[in-house]
């Protein structure tokens, strides 16, 4: 579902949680999780007010690869 999300954002250019909640169909708790995922990621903006974040990535590629170095920190975090 992350993956899908990533898609949302270089498809749109931007992610609040009311899109990621329309768009996947998912709960608004959900929708925020992800949303926040994103933005530790560096998939997103962080917080503009009441504002859409706004996209960090130009690619799909671009979003997944940032999504892999997280997974990988979170496996190995000295590294």
């Amino acid at each position: 579902e992350l993956e899908e999300a990533i898609k949302i954002v270089v498809e749109t250019g931007k992610a609040s949680t009311a899109l990621l909640q329309r768009r996947l169909q998912g709960d608004y708790l959900h929708a925020r999780d992800i949303r926040d995922l994103m933005t530790e990621i560096g998939v997103i903006s962080g917080d503009i007010g009441n504002q859409p974040r706004v996209s960090l990535i130009s690619t799909y590629d671009e979003g997944i690869d940032k999504l892999n170095r997280h997974l990988a920190h979170l496996k190995n975090p000295m590294n």
